[in-house]
This record gives C-alpha cells, sequence and structure tokens, in this order.
C-alpha cells in the first residue's frame, strides 16, 4: 500500500505544486536579468464568465476555404453585352478565356452565341463581363461556366446546377418578378467537437407553386445580421446542411433564401445561435478538476480502511 501512495504522490505533486504557484503572484527573470511580474490566473477561484463578444474577433484567416465558387445570376446589358456574377471572387485562365463560357438558348441547345471577349468587372472580380454575339430580343438563353474558373483559394467550378444561369435578351411586360416562397421551420443546432463546433441546419423547403426554384442560398453574418458574407449555393431540393470548425465565442447569424430561373430571390428567413466560447483555460479547469476529485475520493477510501 506504501508503495502505491508514493507513486500516486510522485504524480500529483508537480500538479498540485504548480496550482499552488499560480496562486501568486511569481517573479520571472528576463534574459537580461532584470524582474518581470508575471500574473497567473487561479484556476481554484469562481469560474469566470469568458462568453464576452468583445473578448474575441473572427477574422476571415480563421476559416479555410473549402467551398467552391458557384454562378448567381447572369444578365443581359445590351445587345451583346452579358454579366455573370460568381458567389466570390475569381480567377480567370490567362489564355483562351473565352473557352470556358459557353452560352445557347435555352429552348434550343443547338444554337451558340459566340463569345468574343472576357474580362473581370473593374474592382469586382466576382463579376465577369462577356461580349458575344447579337442576341435575340425576348429570348431566353443559359450560360455555362467551366470547372476551369477557380476561386481565389483555387477552388474550382462544379459542374451541375451551381455552374449554369439562365438569363433574358430584352424586357417584355409578361416578365416574372416574383420569387419563390420561402423555406419554413429554420432550425439550427450545435455540438462540440474538441476546441471548435459543428453546426447542422435544418428546414422544410419552399413550396415552389410556380415551379419554378432552381437554388437555395445560405448566408452567414459576423454582425447580427448588418451585413452577410457571400452565400452558399444549397441547390433546389436539399433541407438539411452542415458546417464545421466553427470558432465558439460569438453570435453567428444566418439567412437562406430561395431563387428562381429568372433570378428573384426571396427576402430568406433568419435565425441566430450563440456559441459558448472553448480554449485551453476550460480544459486545464476540467482536468486539475478531475484529478484532485481522484485524489480526495482515495484519500476517504484510505481513511475508512484504517478504521
Amino acid at each position: 500500500m506504501k508503495k502505491y501512495l508514493i507513486i500516486f504522490f510522485i504524480f500529483l505533486f508537480p500538479i498540485l505544486a504548480k496550482t499552488e504557484v499560480i496562486n501568486e503572484n511569481s517573479t520571472l527573470l528576463n534574459k537580461d536579468g532584470t524582474a518581470k511580474e508575471e500574473k497567473f490566473i487561479d484556476l481554484f477561484d469562481e469560474p469566470v464568465d469568458i462568453v464576452d463578444e468583445t473578448d474575441y474577433v473572427l477574422d476571415d484567416t480563421d476559416l479555410v476555404d473549402i467551398i467552391s465558387p458557384t454562378v448567381i445570376n447572369a444578365k443581359s446589358l445590351d445587345k451583346d453585352t452579358l454579366q455573370i456574377e460568381f458567389s466570390e471572387d475569381i480567377i480567370l485562365p490567362k489564355e483562351d478565356k473565352e473557352k470556358e463560357f459557353i452560352v445557347t438558348e435555352e429552348l434550343n441547345k443547338d444554337v451558340f452565341l459566340d463569345i468574343l471577349s472576357v474580362q473581370l468587372k473593374e474592382q469586382e472580380n466576382n463579376i465577369v463581363i462577356l461580349k458575344t454575339s447579337v442576341q435575340k430580343e425576348g429570348t431566353n438563353y443559359t450560360v455555362t461556366v467551366s470547372p476551369n474558373i477557380t476561386d481565389l483559394s483555387g477552388m474550382p467550378i462544379i459542374s451541375g446546377i451551381t455552374d449554369t444561369a439562365t438569363f433574358m435578351r430584352g424586357k417584355p411586360d409578361n416578365i416574372d418578378k416574383i420569387s419563390p416562397e420561402d423555406i419554413t421551420n429554420f432550425l439550427i443546432t450545435f455540438n462540440k467537437q474538441f476546441d471548435k463546433y459543428l453546426l447542422r441546419f435544418a428546414w422544410i423547403p419552399s413550396l415552389n407553386t410556380a415551379g419554378d426554384l432552381i437554388d437555395q442560398i445560405l448566408y452567414m453574418s459576423l454582425d447580427k445580421g448588418k451585413t452577410y458574407k457571400r452565400g452558399i449555393s444549397l441547390g433546389p431540393e436539399t433541407n438539411t446542411y452542415q458546417m464545421k470548425n466553427i470558432e465558439g465565442g460569438r453570435t453567428y447569424t444566418f439567412k437562406i433564401t430561395t431563387k428562381d430561373i429568372n433570378g428573384n430571390e426571396s427576402k430568406g428567413v433568419i435565425k441566430s445561435v450563440t456559441l459558448p466560447k472553448t480554449g485551453p483555460i476550460m480544459i486545464i479547469s476540467v482536468l486539475t478538476s478531475v484529478l484532485i476529485g481522484g485524489s480526495i475520493s482515495i484519500a476517504r477510501k484510505r481513511k475508512k480502511q484504517k478504521t
């Protein structure tokens, strides 16, 4: 029994010794021999409320970009000029940029528009301006973007729904200006994964009574809905989504909108979630509590055995 007791105190002594030191101000020496004061946090004091939004500022560099750019919309500026808007800044190939875009009539895919030139809009690297052959008045067109178009992190456009957009040359009186119905029952839940969080989103999709819904878009705000980052395309049918590696210690506001084939986008449904802050101090506190609690339990057992 003495042998085990000695081993236990050999293991516990450095921890107890360290916790005694951090209850006081300790004087440490700089490299030049001068003294400097170090203030330590007492892990055994009353817990401090560290969920303070002013203590933490989430920077864009905290989030790794793993999201591909998407085509948000396209519109005809005049008879031979087309504007395409992407979800984020993009990079065009240095050569043969015209080959990365295909424009066809929506109802007749065998009829193409010639792409004469391609360039980024000045000071807006998420917008591309195409010069085309003459577009027919009142005709719907579909533009498709090649996966060779990437964002600033090198993530490519993904072939499918999010690489296309439909636009019309001209503005007839019967043009659709009504957006699809919004989603309903928007819910957000979260789980802690080590020092980050996993967010889960769920909702009931739009009724889509007009049958022209082509996308749902998820936006995130770090200032309680005053401004939103560029949206993430979710596709027209999904009703769940997950977001990983989200930092704790602040409030996030999310909005999901719906968009139809003519580019009409709904006002959206908004939901906010506040994540508790995590960090090394909290982890150390938990470990220390477990060790101290274990030592007290062992001491009580030994006392009972002696009696």
